[in-house]
């Protein structure tokens, strides 16, 4: 794989990846936390006002809410949207840092620019993600066989070549 094509065709692709996977974890950990937010909040204030119609039982609106609140804290508990966030965040930057590290010749290429060594740390920082990933899964128990979202970050030989 030359160059110019491995920087579009796998590097810019797993910018654009974490990128997107990074604001879809960042909106459901912020709607998550909102809505926890909001319906912890206003159990006190339900718990002080009479149902305005006779067949709605007040007691039952406060349980409604307890059991949302229980169950949206343990979907945000169990997929971990904010750890997800952040590590995509982690990558994107990971990433940009080290492409421009390579297109100005400075850090690690400051001395021999090797685009051969440029591939190996972005592989390996794609590598060392890759694990990060299986731990955050592996202690959630979330069990991400059938999950293809983080496919595209995992080196693919036949690209590759």
């Amino acid at each position: 794989m030359k160059e110019q094509e491995y920087l579009e065709k796998r590097l810019d692709d797993q910018l654009s990846y974490y990128a997107a996977k990074g604001n879809i974890n960042k909106k459901k950990y912020l709607n998550t936390r909102i809505t926890l937010i909001v319906l912890s909040a206003s159990l006190p204030f339900i718990t002080q006002v009479e149902s305005p119609v006779e067949w709605i039982s007040m007691k039952y609106l406060i349980g409604i809410i307890g059991v949302l609140i229980t169950v949206i804290s343990g979907i945000e508990g169990l997929f971990q949207y904010k750890e997800e966030w952040l590590l995509n965040r982690k990558m994107e930057e990971t990433l940009k840092r080290e492409k421009i590290l390579y297109l100005t010749h400075a850090g690690e290429y400051r001395r021999k620019v090797s685009f051969k060594k440029f591939v190996e740390r972005v592989e390996g920082i794609l590598a060392e993600e890759n694990a990060e990933w299986y731990n955050i899964k592996k202690q959630s128990g979330v069990d991400d066989d059938d999950d293809d979202d983080n496919e595209d970050n995992k080196p693919d030989d036949d690209k590759n070549e």
